[in-house]
């Protein structure tokens, strides 16, 4: 929860109070992992803001990973606005529509001093937009390309060693991302006609027991190549070692545990 509020802030110093809309826990951990690829240690202190003025709270003190994350996260969340604008119909194309200008704005302020990753992301989502414009039936290709921007985002300012472990943890947690989205939007997807890279390869029935389980396998095995990537990095704290490995092992199984049972089914492995 401190670096979440310490990610809130940050994004409030580097694109505006508003584009803390962006925020959310996905870079609260990849804020985890560059903390760790840089050899940051954790400080934290005790702060009041807008969300809890009455009581202070444990905030993680601003590093370079943290502002660097900011950043990214605001960057991502503006090509994903534009290419709403461009590919949803309805009320979603309407609203993205009417937030454009607003976070280009964020944008301006975010993009300075990392243009070149800018670049990688447009590049990464025009890609991925045109894949689902005509979308092959297939779930791993959708979720590689959107593992890339996590990666090129992970990675980014570092070479050699640390440059191929934060490409192999964001490759595998923007699949898991993806992945678990498009289980926990299926129902709604179907019923709106919208793009699911499940429906591609399953159809629009509900999905049934064993191709829940077969996600969750598949969920696992990202986790899994995360987990061995980490393993690769001398985390000299142990606290930050701790919480990066209790987000892979608790967290996100719990989350994926989480999107199976809001459908009322089980894998059979449970």
């Amino acid at each position: 929860r401190a670096v979440y509020c310490g990610l809130c802030r940050a994004l409030g110093r580097c694109g505006g109070t508003l584009s803390r809309l962006t925020l959310t826990y996905d870079f609260a951990f990849m804020t985890l992992v560059r903390m760790a690829l840089e050899g940051e240690k954790p400080k934290f202190s005790k702060r009041r803001c807008i969300a809890h003025p009455f009581r202070r709270h444990a905030e993680l003190v601003p590093t370079r990973s943290v502002d660097f994350c900011a950043r990214a996260s605001i960057l991502l969340s503006y090509r994903k606005i534009c290419d709403d604008v461009q590919d949803e119909k309805g009320m979603r194309r309407v609203c993205a529509g009417l937030v454009r200008p607003l976070f280009r704005g964020f944008r301006k302020r975010a993009v300075r001093g990392a243009e070149g990753l800018e670049k990688s992301i447009t590049e990464r989502l025009v890609a991925l937009s045109r894949l689902e414009s005509d979308p092959p039936p297939s779930v791993d290709m959708p979720a590689a390309l959107f593992g890339g921007v996590m990666a090129d985002i992970l990675s980014y300012g570092f070479e050699e060693d640390r440059a191929k472990i934060a490409r192999a943890v964001g490759t595998a947690v923007g699949k898991w991302v993806y992945i678990v989205d498009a289980l926990d939007d299926f129902d709604e997807d179907v019923k709106k006609g919208r793009y699911n890279p499940l429906v591609t390869v399953y159809g629009k029935k509900p999905l049934d027991i064993e191709i829940l389980d077969r996600l969750s396998v598949a969920l696992s095995a990202c986790l899994t190549d995360a987990q061995n990537a980490i393993d690769l990095l001398d985390i000299a704290d142990v606290d930050l070692d701790a919480l990066i490995r209790n987000v892979l092992c608790i967290g996100m199984p719990k989350q994926v545990e989480k999107v199976v049972d809001a459908k009322n089914i089980l894998p059979m492995n449970n």
